[in-house]
């Protein structure tokens, strides 16, 4: 974890601020209208995720303590830089009252800041009376110590930090002080609106053969008699999951002996729900399924979030405060995904949590590469990868429900990697609809990102080739027939060489002998 923290609170700030002040230089010398990029808002947007601490498929040592601690980590590390950076900002607003009139809207909150910190007898901030601008900075910085000593008075969230930025923003540009508001409170706002108060958002990740298996121990714990819920077939699991989740009844009483998959599960859960509960959800991303073959391996999720109280009632029926998504890694997945799609997005309880505040509802959708690699070969797991996402496209749009896929790209050529703009040019017409994910392994992040400019080009690079793939390819088109049919059919013939290959006398033999 601390790796990943370092790039996070080291490099990734620093690379973030310097993307947005390129765009807006680059903007400007093409003569665009600079008042389109005033605000942040209307820019590319970057944010980060993080698996470490979360990704427990096969890792029996991401325990919920683990999680636990990753989130309690990531969280503290972002108020520490966010600290850090006001203390920076203190030491370069030094105008004077004496020399500058301070706008009324500053003079009131600063009256309002120090009324609180004396009825509250909180920890006093320094008076400066003739430099009102670096006391109200002192003020937020003090309102960041509160968040990390977990004291009252604290900011609650990045919005009212944000806020209080923004009318500081104000009263310096009332003084004509434009050049330094945009030097220094602008990448701070840059900051904030990537990095919030949690730094990364951790995914939860674990395999549909240990969800089955730990459902089967909650239905065991239940006193449910027809409980080998692992022998079920999925239109088994189906029909007694959609029955199950048309309440918030949990299954097993609070307290009820668990076998020890389902005891993890929902200690795992209980460790999200009271994050979401102390610091919001920013910090919580999302519950990805590995091996997903069935809607049931999906639904299977929702019935353990109802377990720690992620479910929630709304508009007359159910609401998740956790989004679940499917990971499509095998040929044979990637073919039948775009059915198990469309039945997730028709469940009632999806259409609930992802049409919850917003005009556009999304879902995102993992594809991975390693996999369908290993089961088919390189070209047939590419043919395979283009065609599901083609068909994933046109199943989200038909139910009026925006795709974002999740790309599961390795470090190597035989786990998806290559150069990012050609990635981006390969995609489905369509299927990027200008939001993105990707990881980047371990392997590769020191490669990528290990300083500020190589860091910077490939965040930019990433960056303009998705505003510019996303431009050329807003509309799917019909891809040419006779291209199609050629890639069958070279799909087919390596698919084919491939598995005889793995089949041949000696070659596993031989595999294990010449790789680590």
């Amino acid at each position: 974890l601390q790796y990943v923290l370092d790039y996070l609170s080291e490099v990734f700030p620093a690379a973030v601020v310097e993307v947005h002040r390129r765009l807006r230089e680059i903007w400007l010398a093409a003569g665009h209208d600079p008042k389109i990029l005033r605000d942040i808002a209307p820019a590319p947007r970057l944010t980060f995720g993080d698996w470490v601490g979360g990704d427990r498929d096969g890792h029996p040592l991401v325990t919920p303590e683990v999680t636990r601690e990753t989130l309690a980590r990531l969280r503290a590390t972002a108020l520490d830089v966010v600290q850090k950076r006001l203390t920076a900002l203190s030491h370069n607003v030094s105008f004077s009252d004496f020399f500058q009139d301070a706008p009324r809207e500053l003079v009131d909150h600063l009256a309002e800041r120090r009324d609180n910190m004396k009825r509250n007898e909180w920890t006093p901030v320094r008076e400066l009376p003739h430099e009102p601008w670096r006391e109200f900075v002192l003020h937020m910085r003090a309102g960041i110590d509160r968040a990390i000593a977990t004291k009252s008075g604290a900011y609650e969230d990045p919005d009212q930090l944000e806020a209080d930025l923004k009318m500081l923003r104000r009263s310096l540009t009332a003084i004509g002080a434009d050049r330094l508001a945009r030097a220094e409170i602008d990448p701070l706002l840059v900051h904030l609106d990537t990095f919030g108060f949690h730094l990364a958002a951790v995914d939860i990740r674990q395999n549909s053969a240990y969800y089955a298996r730990a459902m089967k121990q909650l239905l065991e714990a239940a006193g449910i008699a027809d409980n080998d819920y692992t022998e079920w077939a999925p239109e088994k699991r189906e029909a007694f999951l959609n029955k199950e989740l048309t309440s918030l009844r949990p299954l097993a009483p609070r307290g009820a002996k668990l076998g020890p998959e389902a005891r993890e599960v929902i200690d795992c859960f209980e460790a999200v729900a009271q994050s979401i509960h102390t610091n919001g959800d920013a910090g919580i991303g999302s519950f990805i399924v590995s091996m997903t073959q069935h809607i049931s391996d999906l639904l299977v999720v929702y019935a353990f979030a109802r377990e720690a109280g992620l479910l929630v009632q709304e508009n007359g029926g159910l609401r998740s405060l956790i989004k679940v998504v499917p990971l499509f890694e095998t040929l044979n997945d990637l073919e039948n995904g775009s059915d198990i799609l469309a039945d997730f997005l028709e469940h009632p309880l999806t259409q609930q949590t992802i049409r919850a505040g917003t005009a556009e509802p999304a879902q995102q959708i993992m594809v991975g590469y390693s996999d369908s690699n290993k089961d088919a070969g390189i070209f047939a797991s590419q043919w395979a990868l283009h065609c599901a996402q083609r068909d994933l496209t046109e199943t989200a749009r038909a139910q009026g429900v925006r795709p974002v896929f999740f790309h599961g790209r390795g470090g190597t050529f035989s786990r998806g990697a290559g150069p990012t703009h050609r990635f981006l040019e390969s995609l489905p017409a369509g299927a990027l609809s200008g939001h993105i994910r990707v990881t980047e392994q371990g392997e590769v992040i020191a490669h990528k990102f290990g300083n500020l400019p190589t860091a910077v080009f490939n965040l930019e690079l990433l960056l303009a080739g998705v505003v510019a793939s996303t431009g050329k390819n807003e509309k799917p088109e019909t891809e040419d027939a006779l291209f199609v049919d050629i890639c069958e059919k070279l799909s087919d013939y390596s698919a084919a060489a491939y598995r005889d290959l793995l089949a041949s006398d000696g070659f596993i033999e031989f595999w294990s002998e010449d790789t680590p």
